[in-house]
């Protein structure tokens, strides 16, 4: 009877514990311990434009680590870069940077890919 007692209670401990931690990593504003976004940066769900740019900012170590890697590389995370239109009224506010060769948008947003030769350089989003 006694080692049953303990036996449950040690059961809902553990029960607390994993719907405790359900609701932490499921909660949308989590920043990057959310669940979908890390599974989504380990290529275990699918590409979310909302998901994954959302937390560019917050996860800074992630948006660091694509630095150094090729164009295909970086649409294994964002499968939609876009070029820059020239006749975008917003490029005279983002600097000569929007110039270099192979500048992209990330899928039509204002985080801009910078390359040097044909690596990441940089990761930047641009506020007006």
């Amino acid at each position: 009877m006694r080692y049953r007692r303990i036996a449950l209670i040690i059961a809902g401990l553990l029960a607390a514990i994993v719907l405790a931690a359900g609701v932490a990593l499921g909660s949308d504003d989590s920043h990057h311990t959310n669940a979908k976004y890390l599974l989504w940066k380990h290529h275990l769900w699918p590409y979310r434009r909302d998901l994954a740019l959302a937390y560019l900012n917050v996860d800074v170590d992630f948006r660091r680590s694509l630095n150094g890697k090729t164009r295909a590389e970086l649409q294994k995370w964002f499968p939609v870069l876009t070029p820059i239109d020239p006749q975008d009224g917003y490029l005279p506010y983002c600097g000569e940077v929007v110039k270099t060769p192979g500048f992209v948008w990330i899928d039509g947003t204002r985080w801009g890919v910078v390359f040097e030769g044909d690596r990441v350089k940089d990761i930047v989003l641009f506020k007006g």
